[in-house]
C-alpha cells in the first residue's frame, strides 16, 4: 500500500507511515484492524442480547451509562498533564469518563503542553498504536505500553535523525539510530 501523504510504500496492514508519520484512516484494513474487534462485539451483544452496557426494553436496545461511547470534548487529567480528549470512552460509575480503544489527547497543561497523542486507549491508559507529536516537534510513531513508548520509531524533529526499535522504560534500548548526513 502506498501512504496517501508521502507516497512511500508501507505495509498493507499500518495505521501510521513509518516515514511521514500520517495517520492511514482510508485504509479498510486499518478500521477492520482497529475496530474489528468492537464491531463484532457491539454485533453479539445486539444478537444475543448480553454484554456489559445493553439491555433491552420493549422493542428498544438501549445503552446503559457504564458502556463505550463517543465524546467529542473531555477534559481529562491525562497521565502526563491536563488534556483535552475526543474519542471513546468508557463510563466508570466510580471515576467517570475514562478513555477507551482510540481517541486524540491534546495536553493543555503541564511539562508536555502542546504535544498530541494520536491512538489507542486502554482504560485511560496510553496503550496500542499512536502517533505522539512532541510540542517541538518530536514524533513517536509505533506502540506503547502503560503510558510509554514501547517500540517503534522516535524522529527528531530538528535533526531528522531517528531511533528505531523498541524502548525500555520511555527510552530507546534495542534497535538503530538513523542520522541524516
Amino acid at each position: 500500500m502506498e501512504c496517501p501523504n508521502c507516497g512511500k510504500e508501507i505495509a498493507n496492514d499500518s495505521q501510521f507511515c513509518e516515514y511521514c508519520g500520517e495517520r492511514i484512516s482510508n485504509s479498510v484494513w486499518w478500521y477492520f484492524k482497529s475496530h474489528g474487534k468492537y464491531i463484532l462485539f457491539g454485533i453479539c451483544t445486539l444478537l444475543l442480547g448480553i454484554g456489559i452496557g445493553w439491555y433491552s426494553k420493549g422493542n428498544q436496545v438501549v445503552f446503559q451509562e457504564n458502556a463505550v461511547a463517543y465524546k467529542d470534548s473531555l477534559q481529562w487529567e491525562f497521565p502526563i498533564g491536563s488534556a483535552t480528549y475526543s474519542g471513546y470512552v468508557l463510563n466508570d460509575p466510580d471515576s467517570g469518563d475514562i478513555p477507551h480503544t482510540i481517541g486524540v489527547a491534546k495536553i493543555t497543561d503541564g511539562e508536555y503542553a502542546g504535544s498530541v497523542y494520536d491512538g489507542q486507549f486502554n482504560m485511560g491508559k496510553m496503550e496500542g498504536r499512536a502517533k505522539y507529536t512532541l510540542s517541538n516537534g518530536d514524533v513517536f510513531v509505533g506502540e506503547f505500553k502503560d503510558n510509554q513508548y514501547d517500540k517503534g520509531k522516535y524522529i527528531i524533529a530538528s535533526s531528522g535523525d531517528y531511533f528505531e526499535g523498541t524502548f525500555k522504560n520511555g527510552e530507546p534500548d534495542k534497535g538503530n539510530w538513523h542520522y541524516k548526513k
